[in-house]
Order: C-alpha cells, then sequence, then structure tokens
C-alpha cells in the first residue's frame, strides 16, 4: 500500500488539495487534524489560542495513525493531510512508507490571508521536519467569491502516485491496465515483473515510432530483454492480410520463438494488427499493449479482440487473444493530432450513454478541460472507461453471452460509413460518433427514449468537435448492403443496440433494411 502525506503551516492548502487528490485517484482521504478535534472535543484553532502550539503535538502523536495488521493488507492509497509539527513518530514512519508532498502558500495565495483571518501566534517546526519532505508545490490561488477553493498550479501536485490499475478478470488469463502519466520508461521493468524475458519485438507504426520507439526499446533493454522494432505505414488502409504477411516475415526475420514477446505500441490499428499476429504466429505469443491514443487505451487494447479488414467488411478476419498486460500513459497523448484526440472521445461518450450517466454528466460538465488535455481528468477518464470495459469482458469474454455486444453501439453504422468511404474519410471515432447518432435516432423512432436523450448526445458530440450526420450522397440502399455483412449479423438480422435513457441500452433484433428505414 502507498501513502501519500501533504504537509505544510496553516492555510496552506493540505485538507483541499488531499480532497481534491483523493478524488482524482479514488483513494481514502484521512484529516490528521480532524481526529485531534474528534478526541480533544475543540477545534485546532482553540488548542492553539489556549494551549499553544507545542501542547498540540502530542495530541497529534496520539492521533497519528500507526500501521498495523489491518493497515498494510489494504491495497488502497490513502491521503493524508497533516502539519509541520508533525511528532517524530510520524514523520519516522512517513518516511519508510509514504510519498511526502510539501505545499507552501504565500500570504497573498493563503485563504487566511484573503478572508483576513488572523494566524495565532506559534513558534516555527520548519527546519525540525523540513527534511522529511521530498518535494514541495505551491497550493496554487485563491479566487474571490470561492471561500478556500484550490485552482492547482503544479501538476507534480497530482502526479505523485497517480497511478490506477484495473484488473481484467478472466481467470488464469486475467491481467492488469496500468493507467497513469509518465509510465513510459518503466514498460520493461514492468513486463520484466511478469516473467516476460528473452527476445521482444516492438511492433508500431512509422509516426508512433519516431516519437516512442527508443525510449520503449531502451527501456526493454535495461531490463534484461534483446528487443527489435518493426514499423508499418500509418492508416486504417493497412490494416489488412497484404501487411499481415510483411509483418509476419518481419517477425519471423528477427528470430522470434515461442516465447517471444510482441510489444504493440501504437493505436487500435497497430495493437489489431500486432495483436492478431501475436495470436496466429508460431501458434500464440505473449503480447503487452502501450496503446498511444485515446480509443486504443479505452477501448480498443483492452479485451482480446484483434482483427483484419476485409474488401466485404471491417475486422471480418480476426482472433481472440488477451495480453499480458495494458500500459495507457495519458501523457502521450499530448502528442495526438488534435483530430485522432477528438475521435477518441467518442468512445468515452459511448461508456457514458450505454452504461453510466454520471460519467456522460462529468463530460457534458468537464469537456472543456478534458480537450485541453487536463493529466489529472484524463487518467481519471481512461481509468473509469477501462473499468466500464473490462467488466464488461469478464462477463463475457467471446461475445458468447451476449452482453458484451453492448459495446457494439453506434458501431453498426459506424463500420457501414467506414467500408462505404475505403477507410480514408473517417477515423474510427469519427463513423462511431454519427453512429451513435443514428442509433439514438432508431431508439426514438421505435419508441425506446425520448428527443431529450437524443439531443444530449448530439449536443455532446457537437461540442466535442465531432461529426453527427450521415454525409449526403451515401444511398439508404447502400447503407443498408453494408450492414448486412456486420460480422454480427445472424440469419440476416442484427442484435441492433437501442438508447433507453442515459446510462441504460436494450437490444432490438432488426433486419439492415429496417434500421434504415427509421433513420
Amino acid at each position: 500500500m502507498v501513502h501519500v502525506v501533504l504537509t505544510g503551516f496553516m492555510a496552506t492548502g493540505k485538507t483541499e488539495v488531499g480532497r481534491r487528490l483523493a478524488r482524482i485517484l479514488a483513494c481514502p482521504f484521512m484529516d490528521i487534524d480532524s481526529l485531534v478535534e474528534v478526541a480533544a472535543g475543540r477545534t485546532v484553532a482553540e488548542i492553539f489560542a489556549n494551549e499553544g502550539e507545542p501542547c498540540s503535538i502530542p495530541r497529534t502523536a496520539a492521533a497519528w495513525p500507526r500501521p498495523g495488521p489491518s493497515c498494510a493488507s489494504r491495497p488502497d492509497r490513502k491521503r493524508f493531510s497533516g502539519g509541520w509539527g508533525t511528532p517524530r513518530a510520524g514523520r519516522s514512519w512517513r518516511t519508510r512508507t509514504a510519498h511526502q508532498i510539501g505545499l507552501r502558500a504565500s500570504r497573498r495565495c493563503s485563504p487566511s490571508a484573503h478572508l483576513r483571518m488572523p494566524l495565532p501566534p506559534m513558534r516555527s517546526t520548519l527546519p525540525s521536519s523540513a527534511s522529511t519532505t521530498s518535494s514541495s508545490a505551491c497550493a496554487g490561488s485563491w479566487r474571490d467569491g470561492d471561500g478556500v477553493q484550490v485552482v492547482e498550479a503544479e501538476a507534480r501536485v497530482t502526479a505523485e502516485g497517480a497511478v490506477q490499475e484495473v484488473e481484467v478478470g478472466l481467470g488464469p488469463r486475467s491481467y492488469s491496465i496500468v493507467i497513469g502519466a509518465g509510465l513510459l520508461p518503466g514498460v520493461g521493468t514492468r513486463l520484466a515483473s511478469l516473467g516476460l524475458h528473452g527476445r521482444a519485438a516492438v511492433v508500431t507504426s512509422e509516426r508512433i515510432g519516431a516519437l516512442y520507439r527508443e525510449p520503449i526499446v531502451e527501456s526493454l533493454r535495461a531490463a534484461g530483454f534483446h528487443p527489435t522494432a518493426v514499423e508499418f505505414p500509418d492508416g486504417e488502409e493497412h490494416k489488412n492480410l497484404a501487411w499481415l504477411a510483411v509483418l509476419y516475415d518481419r517477425l519471423l526475420e528477427a528470430g522470434l520463438e515461442r516465447r517471444s514477446l510482441v510489444v504493440a505500441v501504437g493505436g487500435g490499428v497497430v495493437t489489431d494488427l500486432a495483436g492478431f499476429a501475436a495470436a496466429t504466429l508460431l501458434r500464440g505469443l505473449p503480447m503487452a499493449l502501450v496503446p498511444t491514443t485515446l480509443v486504443g487505451q479505452v477501448d480498443a487494447a483492452i479485451g482480446g479482440k484483434t482483427g483484419m479488414n476485409h474488401v466485404l467488411g471491417k475486422n471480418l478476419i480476426g482472433a481472440f487473444h488477451q495480453p499480458r498486460v495494458v500500459i495507457a500513459d495519458v501523457d502521450v497523448l499530448r502528442t495526438l493530432p488534435r483530430r485522432e484526440f477528438i475521435a477518441g472521445l467518442s468512445e468515452t461518450i459511448k461508456y457514458g450513454i450505454i452504461r453510466d450517466a454520471a460519467l456522460f454528466r462529468h463530460l457534458e460538465e468537464r469537456l472543456s478541460e478534458v480537450l485541453e488535455l487536463r493529466r489529472d481528468l484524463l487518467v481519471g477518464l481512461v481509468a473509469a472507461c477501462c473499468r466500464h470495459k473490462a467488466t464488461v469482458v469478464g462477463d463475457d469474454e467471446r461475445e458468447e453471452g451476449g452482453g458484451r455486444m453492448v459495446l457494439n453501439f453506434g458501431h453498426t453504422m459506424g463500420h457501414a460509413l467506414e467500408a462505404l468511404t475505403d477507410y480514408r474519410r473517417f477515423l474510427h471515432g469519427e463513423a462511431v460518433a454519427i453512429g451513435m447518432v443514428a442509433a439514438a435516432r432508431v431508439s426514438r423512432a421505435l419508441g425506446r427514449c425520448g428527443s431529450e436523450t437524443v439531443g444530449r448526445l448530439e449536443r455532446l458530440l457537437k461540442r466535442a468537435g465531432l461529426p453527427t450526420e450521415i454525409p449526403g450522397g451515401m444511398t439508404p440502399t447502400a447503407l443498408a448492403l453494408a450492414m448486412q455483412t456486420d460480422k454480427k449479423s445472424v440469419d440476416g438480422r442484427i442484435r441492433f443496440v437501442c438508447v433507453e435513457e442515459i446510462g441504460r441500452t436494450s437490444f432490438v433484433e432488426l433486419t439492415a433494411q429496417e434500421i434504415v428505414n427509421h433513420l
């Protein structure tokens, strides 16, 4: 278990920053001052006023949590709010088991200065405890009318320990999705910790390889692997059997053996192509995925689906092959072309519409901040989507029970649009955005949802910069023919995902022509 301890003088923002960190990282928060007040039956301000700061130290010592069997067995992270006067016993335990962050603020940005509250006289204990602080950051600024609302000025405050792990529970094939910032330098170490070793092929595209090939290769080499890099051109049009054959050749030329590792670094095209190669070459190779697009991090890299496009449709050739780990570093999203990042938002919106009304509302309220690539929001958003995908995959890995098909919301029409435009006009997320609006309109026509639900979805997609209308020139006949070749079609009928309300869906058996008729 990892602890994070926030220290600082009064009015530096320990409590507010701690609460924010706890929300961002989905961790419990403990305020030492609150424990002292409960034990003493008085506020900290009253204790300082009546007894002075020196007398408060024994009270803090009594309140400070001691690690024990029950504490050590918990796998969560905790956020503590403490003071510079934390007793020696507490400082010793912090030094051994915790990340420590010291907060400081001038009187100009202090809430006490803002509210014109006098600080009580106190003897500074900063010199004796400052050595236990490993890093420091200003707590932020305080805005008029907001009381003590913190505006963080240092990303480092939220970066310390900001790693979330989501387990995909599949029995002996279970694996973790690791979400955080700055994870790429540790890729080799993490893979080695899973018992992987020997030869490793880093499969990536030309553009992504130019950015991340060398850091990942060096990380693997430092961890004892013997890595080689294999690249192919960018673009959905290369996700086909011709380029799969080229990839087979290059992997075999690199000397890969049955236990050699394939590390796919890139977006959905890379993880699909490399994943299918790993599933089939030498009857199956272990695989790790490092998705570098938002679509990849929240969808394509999770669940074991791999696939190749065929002239008759998208992903018609494929296999299920689960990775050993998925490593999602949100920092790489900063190098993503703006259009690709926005396209990836359609998949995050999809999780809100099909499973999570609170997530959908969160995106409505904070979309502008997500578009600014706020690191804390990205980690939380990706982790939330991964949890939904992991739950669905864990319940229905191979789409045999039907539950996993809920993830196809918007994809029936989306895949048809991609096929009709030779995978050149729309990015996947853009086609899915149009498909989701089409699915919502079909749902409304069938009496499954109201106009308000359709309107909220359309407005959010438009605010994100995503298309929502089927382009002119695409005839109903062409759309119906394209949907008929959908791999999820059975006996000429499609198990179509309808939306009932934000966060709830249902299935309806429809023909492709019936879907088109309800648009």
